[in-house]
């Protein structure tokens, strides 16, 4: 009876809500079984009765479907620098959906456990208590096992596969999957009945990855991690990939390859001048800005163009007075000019003048970049 009613939910997902005949006939059970096995979980609140459809001719059956407060799931993205946490209830609706969350992804139980306190806070603001939650499935970039549950890419602790650390601090069953392979399956269900039994996705980001779809199921392959295109000894380039290889696909074909190409390309000029215009619009947005969204672009802005500013500064003074290296590196490492002086007169004149001030303050900053670009070497 446990593997019928496992059917019964996963048809109820793959077709919606549908009378008791169309369970028997997807799932080549007597009609009689499946009405006594529904009724069974009805009582337990995992199915509900929708009342009665419409037909062309003859009764109107009585429709099936998931009952939504059933339980709650949880779904986290995890990339490189930020994470997603989606919250969907028992039908799949979801419920809230958290964006862009900063992180940094590092191999260690810290990184580990901000991600684990952040889930139980999402869940939390939604008002859901946290026993109500039967599932959490984690997304995660480089080589993942689910089956094994280890990620041979982040490891946190070598005696446990992480999906079981996962368990232990959230205290629910956690899945765990590679990002490509999990959006592949999300694309395959997103698309319902129009969804080829047989087909592939192509993850073309930072990174670049592949999910495959084999009839109706994602494909592992024999190793448990198909789709690795990224790293197909394919180019000629000499080029060493992050996985420590040289010549795989990614390190042409992704967006940290695009990324070094176009470094390569423009000159220091162009690149400064590149940050320069980031933070004169960073200024602009938070000048006029009063949504919340565009002050956060423009803190992004101006956080961007700076740390580049900053690297080229540096390089540029070492390069002209490479007899004072120590002297050099002493005054940018201390940031004595922005790290100290800077932000105090933005302090200062914000006091006195508000937020314009500081503006102000930023804005003299910003014309002297421009003013210095024309002296940068190329």
């Amino acid at each position: 009876m446990a593997d019928l009613q496992k059917n019964i939910l996963r048809t109820s997902i793959e077709k919606g809500s549908i009378s008791i005949a169309e369970y028997s006939r997807v799932l080549g059970v007597s009609i009689p079984t499946v009405t006594k096995v529904i009724a069974d979980m009805i009582e337990q609140g995992l199915i509900q009765d929708e009342g009665k459809v419409d037909t062309k001719g003859g009764r109107r059956p009585n429709v099936y479907g998931l009952n939504p407060l059933a339980g709650y799931f949880v779904g986290v993205d995890i990339a490189r620098h930020h994470f997603h946490i989606a919250i969907c209830d028992f039908k799949g609706e979801v419920i809230r959906f958290v964006q862009d969350i900063e992180f940094v992804l590092e191999a260690n139980a810290d990184s580990f456990k901000r991600v684990c306190r952040r889930i139980k806070d999402e869940v939390a603001a939604t008002g859901i208590a946290w026993d109500s939650v039967r599932a959490c499935g984690v997304s995660l970039t480089g080589r993942v096992n689910p089956e094994k549950g280890y990620s041979l890419t982040y490891f946190v602790n070598d005696e446990l596969p992480i999906k079981d650390q996962f368990e232990q601090q959230l205290g629910v069953p956690v899945n765990i999957e590679n990002d490509s392979r999990a959006m592949a399956f999300g694309e395959y269900m997103n698309l319902g009945a129009k969804a080829d039994p047989n087909m592939i996705f192509v993850n073309v980001g930072w990174g670049l990855g592949m999910g495959l779809i084999l009839d109706g199921k994602l494909y592992y392959g024999k190793s448990g991690f198909s789709g690795e295109i990224g790293h197909f000894p394919y180019l000629n380039n000499d080029v060493i990939c992050r996985c420590g290889k040289t010549g795989c696909l990614e390190t042409g074909a992704s967006g940290w390859a695009l990324h070094k190409i176009i470094l390569q390309k423009i000159s220091n000029r162009t690149f400064l001048l590149i940050s320069v215009i980031m933070m004169a619009l960073s200024m602009a947005g938070m000048f006029v800005g009063t949504d919340k969204m565009v002050l956060y672009a423009a803190i992004a802005l101006v956080g961007y163009g700076n740390s580049n500013i900053f690297s080229m500064c540096f390089a540029n003074a070492m390069q002209a007075v490479p007899e004072k290296q120590n002297e050099v590196s002493g005054l940018m490492i201390m940031g004595l000019f922005g790290g100290t002086l800077f932000p105090l007169a933005m302090g200062v004149a914000s006091d006195a003048m508000g937020q314009a001030g500081a503006v102000l303050c930023m804005a003299v900053g910003v014309a002297y970049l421009f003013c210095y670009i024309p002296k940068l070497s190329r």
